[in-house]
């Protein structure tokens, strides 16, 4: 990522895997490489032929580069350099723009001099940038005619003034040391502003303790000293049941219901002093029926085990009135009901039936209360149900 800082400098960090810059290494990769490119108007398909180059080291995630010109595009690579100069790209970030606007508003962070021109004897220094990037060294020039070009003392080297290569003269290994060097001095410039101006502020240990433990002070008593296995030593045990015999039923889906009773042992003993040997559950289908004197639709029975406290009943027919017994079965087939539960209604297994919608309009000024505005229309049965009603008619007839 890249982005402007000040008028004249930005601030580039990133993040590889260590798999990656291993492949890369593999590959030729040596040393370490960000790029910073001027590439308003460029294609970006294109490699990139001018810009300028950092050192890093393996370790580094971000580093303070120079922007020279306002108003104009930048982006940055990382990435290795081979022995021969060849580019291996890590990442690229995306176009950043530099405005004139932000420009203005960030003065230029000046850099000293004797860091930079020290650390840069083979590199004559420009007075200004040219209108091309291409700032390339003199190499007919001997070693002791450069090093007498040094800048004089008093002269100062700002951020609007950087050193640019070209692709062409990357084996040039002064101007990397150079621009090694004047960044290194810019951060450090940086980094003695950003202290003198700012200010971290670190709540002390207890204050931040005091803050944590608010959060959870709910206005309850102080039940440090009291061990909540204690709590409930005082109250007594839940008794295994309460003297009486009673079995639920409760609708779970449109084929299935469940059952849980309770029944005392004495009821038992009772039961099974009459003859009653078998412990069983009977689904009776009862609906627009009264078992007081009127037998049921239809009946399902199921043997149970002595220790079961519940069931899961299949539902034969949804969209039906079902009530289910718990009793025991004798030997010669009579049935001894020790409980017997409230009717429910089983959902129907097909959507509703009900489609037809009707609205109103009421003013805001109307009296509601105990007026009708509208009555529901008798809902159309589906062909289902005038299927089953007719069978059951019929079954009441032949009776």
């Amino acid at each position: 990522m890249l982005t402007p800082r000040t008028s004249d400098q930005g601030y580039a960090y990133w993040e590889a895997p260590e798999e990656e810059k291993a492949v890369l290494r593999q590959q030729g990769g040596e040393q370490l490489k960000l790029r910073i490119a001027d590439v308003t108007g460029l294609d970006l398909e294109q490699p990139l032929s001018q810009f300028q180059e950092y050192t890093c080291t393996e370790t580094e995630q971000d580093r303070f580069v120079a922007l020279p010109q306002v108003d104009r595009d930048y982006l940055a690579e990382i990435g290795y350099v081979t022995a021969d100069g060849r580019w291996l790209m890590l990442a690229r970030s995306a176009p950043v723009r530099l405005s004139a606007a932000f420009a203005e508003a960030t003065p230029p962070t000046p850099i000293p001099s004797n860091a930079l021109a020290e650390a840069t004897p083979a590199i004559p220094v420009p007075e200004a940038p040219p209108a091309a990037w291409n700032v390339e060294p003199d190499l007919s020039l001997t070693a002791e005619e450069r090093t007498s070009e040094e800048p004089a003392e008093d002269e100062e080297l700002t951020a609007s003034q950087p050193l640019f290569i070209d692709a062409d003269t990357t084996a040039t290994g002064a101007v990397t040391g150079a621009i090694a060097a004047g960044t290194a001095s810019l951060l450090q410039n940086v980094e003695n502003v950003e202290g003198e101006t700012s200010q971290v502020y670190e709540p002390e240990g207890s204050a931040q303790i005091d803050v944590e433990a608010t959060k959870f002070d709910v206005g309850q008593a102080d039940l440090s000293s009291e061990v909540l296995a204690s709590v409930d030593e005082s109250l007594p045990d839940l008794p295994d049941g309460y003297g009486e015999s009673w079995i639920t039923l409760l609708p779970r889906d449109p084929q299935w219901a469940y059952a849980y009773w309770d029944v005392p042992d004495h009821h038992r003993q009772t039961l099974r002093q009459q003859g009653g040997q078998r412990l069983a559950l009977r689904f009776y289908d009862v609906t627009d029926v009264d078992l007081s004197y009127q037998n049921p639709h239809s009946l399902q029975q199921y043997e149970c085990d002595e220790l079961a406290r519940d069931w899961y009943i299949p539902v034969p027919i949804s969209d039906r009135d079902y009530i289910v017994e718990i009793g025991y079965v004798t030997e010669d087939g009579r049935w001894l009901m020790l409980a017997r539960s409230n009717a429910i209604r089983i959902p129907p297994i097909y959507p509703v039936d009900w489609y037809e919608e009707q609205f109103i309009t009421v003013d805001w000024n109307d009296e509601l209360q105990g007026q009708t505005f509208l009555r529901r229309l008798p809902s159309r049965a589906s062909p289902f149900q005038l299927a089953l009603r007719e069978t059951h008619s019929f079954h009441e007839n032949a009776r």
